[in-house]
């Protein structure tokens, strides 16, 4: 048996509730940040391609469990912003207000692809009001892309190279290395 939050042991220990209740926790708990998002769709993907999971309902358990996990983060968000806004300083709060009526559409529906992201991004919209017809069509967008973007890419890999889940830690680290890249590229080209 694996490490608790390792992807092979989550799916091996929760199996198909696991695929609503990873996702949803990621995206819609402050505390989710930890879990293994993009390692864990790339898993799935790799277990429906060896016939472990079905893939269809792998995809739709993906894809509620985060777009539902969204809206709670959003709604969280909405509620602790009075809070959180009290807290802030006053140009901290402008500063990020403004960001989000630059950026915000593409922030939003880019945000599922990014970890640690994932998570704050749906309570930072909730907090900042950000109008929620216009949050709501991002984050299905966004979490469509993600879920079964990254899920697929994983059972297309785990199709067309025969034994690959014998080397799944090294394709986790391959994973978890490239959804950090954008990041990092970012950092980088701001220092510079």
């Amino acid at each position: 048996m694996g490490l608790p939050l390792d992807p092979r042991t989550l799916l091996e220990t929760l199996s198909y509730p696991g695929l609503f209740a990873v996702p949803f926790a990621e995206t819609g708990l402050l505390f989710g940040f930890f879990l293994p998002g993009d390692s864990f769709l790339v898993t799935v993907g790799l277990f429906a391609a060896l016939g472990h999971l079905a893939l269809g309902p792998s995809l739709l358990l993906l894809f509620l469990g985060s777009l539902l996990g969204h809206q709670l983060g959003y709604f969280w968000g909405r509620r602790l912003g009075p809070g959180l806004r009290a807290r802030m300083r006053p140009e901290h709060w402008e500063k990020t207000e403004a960001f989000l009526r630059r950026r915000g559409a593409l922030a939003f529906l880019l945000a599922p692809l990014v970890p640690v992201v994932r998570t704050g991004m749906p309570f930072v919209a909730g907090a900042f009001r950000y109008p929620y017809p216009r949050f709501f069509l991002l984050s299905l967008l966004g979490t469509l892309l993600w879920t079964q973007g990254v899920t697929l890419l994983g059972y297309a890999l785990g199709r067309a190279i025969p034994g690959l889940d014998r080397y799944l830690l090294l394709v986790v680290a391959l994973v978890v290395a490239l959804s950090f890249l954008p990041a990092l590229l970012e950092a980088r080209r701001r220092v510079h």
